[in-house]
C-alpha cells in the first residue's frame, strides 16, 4: 500500500525465483538452487548416491549418507529431526506432539 502512495515510481518486469521460507523444504529448495549442489550441509559430509538432502548438524559430527534421497536432517544438542522433504511442512504437528508428550524441554 505504501508504494501506491508514492508520486514518482517506476515498475520494471523481473524474472526471479521466489519462495516463502516457511519450513525446512523451502530452506533446502532455496539452498540447492543458490548453491547448485546435490546436497546442502553445514557439517563435514561424505555421501554415496545421495541427493536432494538438507543436513544440518550443530554437534560437529561427520555426516555420512548412503542412498539417501530428498531428506531433511537437523541435529541440535537435544534433538535429532529426520523426515522426508515431502513432509517437512508438517513439522508444526510434530512440535505439538513433542510438547504434549515431553513438555517444552526439547522445544
Amino acid at each position: 500500500e505504501l508504494i501506491e502512495k508514492l508520486p514518482d515510481k517506476w515498475i520494471l518486469p523481473a524474472d526471479f525465483y521466489w519462495t516463502d521460507i516457511g519450513h525446512w523444504r523451502s530452506v533446502r529448495d532455496v539452498q540447492i538452487l543458490a548453491k547448485k549442489k546435490a546436497n546442502i550441509t553445514n557439517a563435514q559430509y561424505v555421501q554415496l548416491d545421495s541427493s536432494g538432502n538438507l543436513l544440518y548438524s550443530f554437534s560437529h559430527k561427520l555426516i555420512a549418507t548412503l542412498g539417501l534421497q530428498d531428506m531433511v536432517l537437523v541435529e541440535t544438542d537435544q534433538v535429532i529431526f529426520l523426515c522426508p522433504v515431502s513432509r517437512a511442512h508438517e513439522v508444526k504437528k510434530l512440535l505439538k506432539k513433542i510438547k504434549s508428550e515431553q513438555g517444552s524441554k526439547y522445544l
